[in-house]
């Protein structure tokens, strides 16, 4: 007793892929852009504040090209703590470390899961479409 599973024209499902290229793309700049913000809102609502300068001091890039999809969520650049007068980028990764923190980086594994189902979903729609 035996069962084959099998496709018999690869070329046509190739080409029905290809269709789906640029509709594809845009799911997965979908899911990185919505997981970002995820992780940018939940790190701003974690992140230790004194002044307020280091927080303020948060951005997301994003660095889209026709192939990729990528966010860059950073703390810390060449605005100055009112306090200290140092720039927030000289102390960012010593206060993340600080303080009971790491709020960027716990932020990140606490939405894995939203990146991974986004992407499962955002992907699926874009290929049922």
């Amino acid at each position: 007793m035996s069962v084959s599973i099998k496709v018999t024209n690869t070329t046509q499902v190739a080409a029905k892929l290809r269709q789906k290229e640029k509709v594809v793309i845009r799911a997965c700049l979908s899911a990185v852009h919505i997981t970002a913000e995820a992780v940018f809102n939940d790190s701003q609502s974690r992140i230790h504040r004194v002044t307020g300068a280091l927080a303020d001091s948060g951005k997301i890039v994003y660095e889209n090209t026709d192939t990729s999809a990528i966010a860059i969520i950073g703390y810390g650049d060449s605005s100055t703590n009112p306090k200290t007068g140092f720039t927030t980028a000289s102390y960012a990764v010593k206060a993340h470390e600080a303080f009971g923190g790491k709020w960027l980086e716990n932020a990140m594994i606490d939405n894995t899961e939203l990146f991974k189902n986004s992407l499962l979903e955002k992907v699926g729609q874009a290929l049922n479409s």
